[in-house]
């Protein structure tokens, strides 16, 4: 995915996600991307006041990739969650999304291999717009935050890993897994409810999944 790619879903969405699901297969419900990391995280790794991480967004009803929105002053910052049904076609897609983006750089656009973080990573950087951004890999997900606006190339690279290596800490994992393993059984939940305060899930009327 190109970082013009990536920028886009900031400015266009099309279903908002609630947080309650209800009514529907949870097999087709995508991951909270509002879960995965906090506004304080956000704020520390931008340097300044976030708004915004509450309401994760889905682009279409059938879709596994869900997306959260925050701003900061002139910075639009996006946390984007997306999970595949096994580890193998995750790290496809992800080399994919490498390529495509190592293809797009130019004058102003570089795109460089993140050792360190999931089982795979890189960053990209684009000066205009000004775009910063990197994607990591792990397990059945591919995790993406991107930062679009004034200022968004000048923040310092660590913060930035910082950021993505919290997004990677596994407080959505056991959602992961649920959704995953309703999935492939193609049963329907009765009512799943995550809270954003303290990140906990509570099920009503599901069993015990591994």
């Amino acid at each position: 995915m190109s970082l013009f790619g990536f920028a886009r879903p900031l400015f266009k969405s099309t279903v908002l996600a609630g947080i309650g699901i209800a009514g529907i297969s949870v097999g087709h419900a995508a991951p909270n991307a509002c879960a995965l990391v906090t506004v304080a995280e956000v704020s520390a790794a931008v340097g300044q006041p976030v708004s915004g991480g509450k309401v994760s967004v889905v682009n279409a009803p059938q879709s596994m990739t869900s997306s959260c929105p925050y701003s900061a002053g002139s910075l639009m910052i996006q946390v984007r969650v997306s999970l595949y049904p096994s580890a193998g076609e995750a790290q496809k897609e992800f080399s994919d999304r490498l390529q495509n983006s190592r293809d797009h750089d130019d004058a102003s656009q570089k795109t460089t291999a993140e050792s360190g973080v999931g089982e795979g990573a890189y960053s990209a950087t684009r000066s205009v717009p000004a775009v910063a951004e990197w994607t990591a890999v792990h397990g059945p997900r591919i995790i993406s935050i991107g930062i679009l606006g004034q200022g968004a190339t000048t923040v310092p690279r660590d913060r930035l890993r910082g950021f993505i290596l919290a997004a990677l800490g596994g407080r959505v994992l056991f959602m992961l897994k649920l959704a995953v393993s309703l999935r492939q059984c193609k049963i329907h939940a009765p009512k799943l409810l995550m809270r954003q305060g303290d990140r906990r899930i509570a099920q009503q009327g599901i069993g015990t999944y591994p």
